[in-house]
């Protein structure tokens, strides 16, 4: 499974963690899945009944700063106190270069105008420093990642239910266009069970 693979399904399994997810390079249209489960997010499901999902492209995001965010934007753009000036401040060492810290990820100074790092910096700080190029900024702010390569555009993929409710979505970040398949979660009951 690739890196990008592996982020999917932790943004998937984050925020829609009654879902599996797979991929796979087939065209894009709506697929079925059969689930086991009787009651399922607040909805009555018959044992056995088809539901359906479209899988639709809604667009593209637009990348300069080769990192694509995901969160509320009343966090991230409400608070003109953490904007500051907006730059990403990393720490320049006497020749010019980058200063690194003891792990080997780069130094990210505090935005003079504001006293503290800003916005921006905050969340370059995730693709910049640690084992991985993602991670969620204070403490769930948001969820930050790199792009596999970099500034460009990235196909973003909408998932709906056969009611259009929106299920989850996949943004494309090495572009290679694959499919995605969602399935149910596979739960069984005997006949005498009762579910609330």
């Amino acid at each position: 499974m690739s890196e990008i693979s592996s982020i999917f399904f932790s943004i998937i399994a984050h925020f829609q963690s009654r879902f599996s997810v797979s991929t796979t390079h087939r065209s894009l249209f709506a697929k079925t899945c059969r689930p086991v489960v009787k009651h399922y997010n607040g909805r009555s499901i018959n044992k056995g009944e088809i539901m359906s999902y479209e899988y639709r492209h809604v667009g593209h995001v637009y990348v300069d700063s080769g990192q694509i965010a995901i969160g509320d934007p009343c966090y991230t753009l409400g608070h003109p106190e953490d904007i500051g000036d907006g730059d990403l401040k990393l720490v320049r060492n006497d020749k010019g270069g980058w200063v690194e810290d003891e792990n080997g990820d780069s130094v990210i100074e505090i935005d003079k105008t504001i006293g503290k790092l800003n916005a921006y910096s905050k969340f370059c700080a995730q693709t910049l420093s640690g084992d991985n190029p993602w991670g969620m900024v204070d403490s769930g702010t948001a969820f930050n990642t790199s792009t596999t390569h970099g500034d460009g555009s990235y196909k973003v993929t909408l998932v709906l239910d056969e009611n259009g409710t929106q299920r989850g979505v996949y943004i494309d970040l090495d572009g290679s266009e694959p499919d995605i398949t969602v399935h149910e979660p596979t739960i069984s009951w005997d006949d005498d069970d009762t579910f609330e």
